[in-house]
């Protein structure tokens, strides 16, 4: 799966106890963007 074919759909929502910017986060927005 290319990044272009990533659903525009954001299944990590704000109010984690992480941080938008950690690699943690990024990580887990990515990972539940290609599992869909």
């Amino acid at each position: 799966m290319k990044l272009r074919d990533f659903p525009e759909e954001e299944l990590f929502l704000q109010g984690s106890a992480a941080c938008q910017g950690c690699p943690g986060s990024i990580a887990l927005r990515v990972a539940f963007k290609a599992l869909g």
